[in-house]
């Protein structure tokens, strides 16, 4: 898929995956379940849920680097600076 395409295609996921409501429950929940599949995978990752305004759920599992919580950070800083999915 070219980049036009692609574009076109995050874009009409932005439209179209709207929650009706995310509570700090329900990141933790989240958190926790993509905890528990990584886990059960042994990936290497950083899972970090947020809002705009603070972090709700955060943890590194074994094998992820400590490059990873910064990349985390950076990802979510150009978030917050472009009001964009990244």
């Amino acid at each position: 898929m070219e980049l036009d395409g692609q574009i076109e295609q995050v874009a009409g996921q932005e439209r179209d995956l709207v929650l009706d409501h995310f509570t700090d429950d329900d990141a933790w929940d989240l958190g926790s379940w993509i905890r528990q599949r990584a886990s059960a995978g042994h990936w290497p990752v950083v899972v970090d849920v947020r809002r705009f305004d603070r972090p709700l759920f955060f943890c590194a599992l074994p094998g992820s680097t400590p490059d990873n919580p910064d990349w985390v950070r950076r990802k979510a800083a150009t978030v917050q600076r472009f009001h964009r999915s990244t």
